[in-house]
Order: C-alpha cells, then sequence, then structure tokens
C-alpha cells in the first residue's frame, strides 16, 4: 500500500505539471531587425528559445503549451533614440499576445493551432535547419490582416508614460528624416538566449515597484473605455520587453 501511495503522488505530480509529454520541439530564434538611417544598414538582434509541447495527459490543462525564454530586440539608433521590437503582439481587441509562439509555425506551413499539432507539426520544427532565415508571419484568422511584432519606444526612456508605438509607417515621423524601417526576420540558430540587454538598454525596467499605467485615479473601472481605446502607457507594463514569465 506504501508504494502503490508514492506511486499514485508521482503520477499526479507529472500530470499536473504536465510532465507526461506526447511531443515536444525546441528551438533557438535569433530575431533579427533591420533599419537604414541615412542609407546606413543598422542591425541588431536578440535569441530566443521557444519549446512547443503536446500532453494528453495533464490536469490542470490537456492540450498544447509553449515555453518561452528570451527578451525584446533594441534596435539602437544612436543620438536618433531606440526601438524595442517585443516578443508579443497587439491582438485586435488591444490585448497583447504571444508572437513568435505562433506566428513560427503559421510561417512553415502548419496550420494547426498548437493545442492540435501532431506529430507531423512537431516533425516540421525539429527539422529546422540552423541557418534558415525567413520572415515570421501571423494571420489571424477572425481578422484580415497580418501581424507582426508589437514596437515601442519612450521620448523619454526615464518615464513609462511617453510609450509610443513604433510601425514601418510613423518610423521616420519619431527617428527623423532618412530613417525607415526593413523588418524583421527569423534565423534558426544555436547562440545562447539573449539576457540582460534588454534591462541595460532601458534602466526603468529594473525598478520592479515602478507603477506603468497611468490611468487617472478619479476614473472608474467602469468608466474605462474599452482596451483596444486605452492608450498605450494604461496597458503596457515592463513584463511585455520579455518572454512569457521572464520578468
Amino acid at each position: 500500500m506504501r508504494w502503490f501511495s508514492i506511486f499514485a503522488v508521482i503520477f499526479f505530480t507529472f500530470a499536473l505539471t504536465g510532465c507526461f509529454e506526447d511531443d515536444s520541439a525546441t528551438l533557438r530564434l535569433k530575431i533579427i531587425a533591420r533599419a537604414l538611417i541615412d542609407g546606413k544598414p543598422v542591425e541588431n538582434s536578440s535569441v530566443m528559445e521557444i519549446t512547443w509541447s503536446h500532453s494528453s495527459l495533464n490536469l490542470i490543462g490537456k492540450g498544447g503549451a509553449t515555453y518561452a525564454k528570451g527578451e525584446a530586440v533594441v534596435l539602437d539608433l544612436g543620438q536618433r533614440g531606440k526601438v524595442f521590437i517585443l516578443p508579443w503582439m497587439n491582438s485586435p481587441d488591444g490585448s497583447f499576445g504571444q508572437y513568435y509562439e505562433v506566428a513560427l509555425p503559421q510561417s512553415i506551413g502548419i496550420k494547426n493551432r498548437i493545442a492540435k499539432f501532431d506529430s507531423d507539426d512537431f516533425a516540421k520544427l525539429r527539422n529546422l535547419k540552423t541557418g534558415r532565415e525567413f520572415t515570421p508571419n501571423y494571420r489571424f484568422s477572425m481578422v484580415d490582416r497580418d501581424f507582426k511584432p508589437f514596437m515601442v519606444t519612450l521620448r523619454d526612456p526615464a518615464d513609462p508614460a511617453t510609450v509610443t508605438e513604433v510601425t514601418k509607417e510613423n518610423f521616420a515621423k519619431l527617428f527623423g528624416e532618412g530613417a525607415s524601417f526593413k523588418g524583421v526576420t527569423i534565423k534558426i540558430t544555436d547562440e545562447p538566449v539573449t539576457s540582460g540587454v534588454t534591462m541595460k538598454a532601458l534602466p526603468l525596467l529594473k525598478d520592479r515597484k515602478r507603477i506603468w499605467s497611468q490611468r487617472p485615479r478619479n476614473l472608474a473601472r467602469l468608466q474605462l473605455p474599452p482596451m483596444s481605446e486605452r492608450p498605450l502607457n494604461w496597458r503596457m507594463g515592463p513584463s511585455l520587453f520579455f518572454a512569457f514569465g521572464n520578468y
């Protein structure tokens, strides 16, 4: 009876933590951001590691799961400022969703949702060769547009209220004449995961007690506009500069 009890504890511990995986794949991705400043190329990168897994024996959430390590790409434009390419996308409702975890599979032709990955889908991920480079793409089925990683800059790096969305269209307006954004690519790599670069570029992130949201105190929750209509500094926080669970 004692051994049965021990076995039962071990079994349920593994089941609760999702350790009985049917299949999984782990890749390291070099996220490369490129721009032109007065005709001269600027390039910076960050390495993430992502694991996709599927478990049919997980008591707290059967199906697919992802785990990522890494942080934003810091595109350093010198005296013109810095652009932070976040590992998140801005969803249609104004919330933020993990980007590369869903964009990479779709970019290589996997049509199933993560929860529905089959053995062929995991094999496609595992068979990606080191050095292969491609443009990430994610199309949300209910919205007729492609999603890209969300990009921001802080007009005042010490003040989170100055966070501003960066797009290809407003790049020159934000960073001056002669500045243009060329895009983001993913390269399969075996390089170590990036750590500490984003904190160094934006020391504000080190202050974990700093409140980013600047929602007026006299504005009741019921008076708040829909998420998609709220100012960016109401919706953002320091954790978005890192992969989920890495801040």
